[in-house]
């Protein structure tokens, strides 16, 4: 596993790594028919479902789509998003100031 990629561990059902890389592009793109690149932001509940899935996929879970959206809840999507979303700003070249989007 490359070093320049960082990983990241959320506690869901039970612990779990996250990573966001090239694959988990593919693996979001490949589910939903969308362009990772041209979302601005705007992802539906089934997007932020699936983007996990590639997340944990990427990490080397063995889960399946409807395994994730059983570990995912209202108590929870907060920390999935955080997660999510400190993985995609770490990921992405340019603006990495305090409070910048990612996806912006």
């Amino acid at each position: 596993m490359s070093e320049l990629v960082k990983t990241k561990t959320i506690v869901l059902d039970k612990e779990r790594t996250l990573k966001f890389n090239f694959k988990t592009i593919m693996l979001f793109e490949k589910e939903t028919g969308k362009n990772f690149f041209k979302m601005n932001g705007e992802f539906s509940g089934t997007d932020t479902l699936v983007l996990l899935w590639a997340c944990l996929k990427s990490a080397g879970e063995d889960i399946t789509l409807d395994q994730t959206a059983d570990i995912i809840d209202l108590s929870n999507i907060g920390s999935i998003g955080t997660a999510i979303t400190g993985l995609i700003k770490d990921a992405m070249p340019g603006d990495k100031k305090e409070g910048a989007s990612p996806l912006a």
